[in-house]
């Protein structure tokens, strides 16, 4: 992975690599909802390249915030705690590990509420030389965490990662740990061998009834028949030996119950029966399901399945570039790609999509937005104003943006298209 310093000290840029592309929905995601957990993204292109630049400001990495306190172990603890934090809520939509990026120095924090603040490319990587794993290992190294918090803090980033731990993920899929959870992890590793110690006591009494049962019903059902020495001084009455085979029976049927269970089958019996059930209804649901309009039209409302159409005009794309379109200057000056319904241009590089570091342009200069295919332009009452072909708009007014058109946004001038 290539980041290169922008023009601006406070971020940095990732260019595509070869055989790479945006993840669409990704990629509007980060934009468009500004997850506290990831760093501030916005894309654009140069010099024909397609390149993503993180915003940095306000945050450090945690070796330049701790340094003056040596690195201590709870310190790092709690870092360690806002990474696995934050690497859950990504992966909670869909991010994998090979879109985040693990390096130490990638991963910066807020000093003020400690928080972790990712570094997200939303791109169809397929690997990446750096794990969650890794990460937590070398800040606890350097932090000097001790042996019994780091294998906690590593079963909880195995839990993050199902398939990691051995979970089948065709399967139920099994709840995840995070990091909230550390306190109980540490209470059930306190006392080290309980569990080993009562699962022995377990199978000891498992081995023990399979052993006693069948030597209790052979004594029933052996000794009033025979007269060998060792049986009889047994007296077992008529009654008591029926209720006898009755109790044994009851003990047999609940010993296979604890077997199927202990080795798993159980389990999978319950699992293939709900499996069953499931289609099942789905096949009587989908035999229920109106055909016709006029079917729809008697069927309850719960029972109608409406089809939505889909226009592709909504997911227009809007391109703002200083070259015009069509021509070299597009493809080697800046561009910006309107991917969201709303797309704010400004000096503010905190809130903006496009920021434009111009004191003749306002903090939050201008907003283009996009509606049933659609592209508006409205100013947001800046000083120096915004033309479009030409003439000033009024402020706070929305103008529909034709197609390849000119604006300006005080004296920075732009082209814009929609494809």
């Amino acid at each position: 992975m290539m980041l290169e310093q922008s023009n601006s000290p406070n971020q940095v840029v990732y260019t595509l690599e070869k055989g790479e592309s945006w993840v669409d929905f990704q990629l509007d995601f980060l934009i468009q909802s500004r997850p506290g957990w990831a760093l501030e993204t916005a894309i654009r292109v140069k010099d024909g390249c397609s390149q993503m630049v993180f915003d940095l400001s306000g945050l450090a990495t945690a070796e330049s915030i701790d340094a003056r306190s040596l690195y201590l172990p709870e310190q790092g603890k709690d870092r360690i705690k806002a990474i696995l934090e934050a690497f859950d809520k990504a992966v909670d939509v869909l991010f994998s590990e090979p879109q985040i990026a693990l390096d130490p120095h990638h991963v910066l924090f807020d000093p003020s509420t400690g928080q972790a603040r990712l570094m997200i490319l939303p791109v169809n990587r397929s690997g990446g030389s750096d794990s969650l794993e890794s990460l937590i290992r070398s800040i606890a190294k350097a932090y000097h965490v001790e042996q019994e918090a780091l294998d906690s803090f590593l079963s909880l980033a195995q839990g993050i990662h199902p398939a990691k731990s051995g979970v089948d993920q065709t399967d139920e899929q099994q709840p995840r740990a995070s990091a909230t959870d550390k306190e109980a992890a540490d209470k059930s590793q306190s006392v080290p061998g309980r569990q080993n110690r009562t699962s022995s006591w377990a199978k000891l009494c498992l081995v023990a009834a399979h052993i006693v049962l069948p030597i209790l019903w052979l004594i029933i059902w052996i000794a009033p028949s025979t007269n060998h020495l060792v049986f009889s001084r047994l007296i077992i009455t008529e009654p008591f030996r029926s209720w006898g085979f009755l109790a044994l029976g009851g003990c047999v049927m609940i010993l296979l119950l604890v077997d199927l269970n202990v080795s798993g089958i159980w389990h999978q019996l319950l699992v293939q029966v709900a499996r069953t059930g499931d289609k099942m209804r789905s096949h009587l649901a989908f035999k229920k399901a109106p055909t016709t309009p006029a079917q729809a039209n008697t069927a309850g409302v719960a029972d109608q399945t409406e089809l939505i159409q889909v226009q592709q005009s909504a997911y227009r794309l809007g391109l703002l570039s200083v070259g015009m379109p069509g021509t070299p200057q597009e493809m080697e000056g800046l561009r910006a790609y309107i991917l969201v319904d709303e797309f704010l241009i400004g000096r503010d590089d905190a809130v903006c999509d496009l920021p434009l570091s111009t004191s003749s342009v306002g903090r939050r200069h201008a907003r283009i937005t996009r509606h049933e295919g659609s592209f508006f332009i409205t100013d947001l009452g800046s000083k120096n104003g915004t033309s479009l072909d030409g003439r000033r708009l009024n402020k706070l007014e929305s103008y529909l943006l034709p197609d390849r058109c000119r604006i300006e946004f005080a004296n920075q001038a732009f082209y814009f298209a929609a494809d």
